[in-house]
């Protein structure tokens, strides 16, 4: 299997993929400073390697004048539409379409302006034919409206060196990121996806959700045995399969 990493940095999806795709075989790295690049190398432990299981290509490139792009299994673009000029972010994400043979992810920072960058990547895919995979449980317009806007936090631990260099004493950070998930073939999305944080009260939980009828507020209360279970221990940005009341 072959990743094609675009405006890589250092290759966070290059890190973040070392165990969830066992098959993995290359990894091609596309950015415009090599400093970045050659930072991941470092990073790599398995860049010292006689042998190493993952081989690790990379190029010094612009993304908005890089044409075509090497094919590859999965194309993830992540944290770089920003860095493209508007009117040439449709061009590169027709590039990054083309050249994934099975997937592409665009990652975006969980801002206003982050969010609308994925929705216009993610119209674009889907004039293109491509099947969304996540986190929309449906193929419609995305019905969040202004004051929100979809995104979702994750939560990095901060090692003591992170917090020394940033200069404060917390143990982590929480990062807002927006994506979308796009493949060549259809696939079985959730029934839905909780798009704010669940409300847990004493005795029931509140839940906003997008489904393929819109967002709804759905609450479970303690009357309803697993589900209300299943609610409390549920997270925001969480994938919802078992239908809830």
């Amino acid at each position: 299997m072959e990743l094609l990493e675009l405006g890589a940095g250092p290759g966070p999806a290059r890190f973040a993929t070392a165990d969830l795709l066992p098959a993995l075989a290359l990894v091609h790295q596309v950015d415009r400073d090599a400093g970045l690049l050659e930072l991941g190398r470092r990073l790599d432990p398995t860049a010292r390697d006689a042998t190493p299981a993952v081989r690790l290509s990379q190029q010094v490139a612009d993304l908005a004048h890089l044409d075509p792009l090497p094919p590859a299994d999965l194309v993830v673009i992540s944290y770089a539409l920003g860095e493209v000029r508007p009117d040439r972010r449709d061009a590169v994400i027709d590039r990054a379409w083309q050249a994934a043979r099975l997937a592409l992810i665009v990652v975006e920072p969980g801002t206003m302006p982050g969010t609308a960058r994925v929705l216009q990547a993610r119209a674009r895919l889907l004039g293109a034919g491509a099947h969304v995979v996540a986190p929309c449980p449906h193929e419609r317009a995305c019905p969040l409206t202004a004051p929100g806007w979809c995104h979702v936090p994750v939560r990095l631990e901060r090692s003591r060196l992170h917090q020394q260099l940033k200069g404060v004493s917390v143990g982590f950070e929480d990062e807002k990121i927006a994506y979308v998930a796009v493949a060549r073939h259809a696939v079985t999305r959730p029934a839905a996806r909780i798009v704010a944080q669940p409300e847990v009260h004493k005795g029931h939980v509140r839940l906003h959700v997008c489904t393929a009828v819109g967002i709804e507020e759905v609450t479970v209360a303690r009357r309803h045995g697993d589900a209300y279970r299943r609610a409390r221990h549920a997270r925001w940005g969480e994938g919802l399969d078992a239908p809830l009341p």
